[in-house]
């Protein structure tokens, strides 16, 4: 499941680099799905949690109107930390790109520079 995740986020990076955000949230939706999926199957596959934090997390930011015409529902900022904390904390292959997100999200958009500097200690 894991190698079908990283398939999907691939495209999803390079949609949102050329400003096709929809196709973009797209991929990412279904990212998230299959990464629930194999959290599902295997909730030690800590790898996961990095996809899936992310996406509760951002979606969470977005305003009530970008959420309603992407038909999502909330999202959760402190649920997506909490997994994003996992994987980084726990993951085998996303540790480092886990802990890069949070530091860029704890420093300029929470901000909360000590939690991102105990991140990169």
């Amino acid at each position: 499941m894991a190698p079908r995740t990283t398939t999907h986020r691939e495209p999803c990076s390079s949609s949102s680099s050329r400003k096709s955000w929809l196709t973009a949230y797209i991929d990412g939706r279904r990212a998230y799905r299959n990464a629930g999926k194999a959290v599902a199957l295997d909730p030690a596959l800590y790898d996961a949690y990095l996809g899936i934090g992310a996406f509760d997390y951002y979606v969470a930011t977005l305003s009530g109107f970008v959420r309603a015409l992407a038909f999502t529902g909330g999202g959760d900022k402190a649920q997506g930390l909490a997994k994003l904390r996992l994987a980084a904390e726990r993951g085998r292959f996303s540790r480092v790109a886990a802990k890069l997100l949070l530091v860029g999200i704890y420093f300029p958009l929470e901000k909360k520079p000590r939690e991102a500097w105990s991140i990169l200690e």
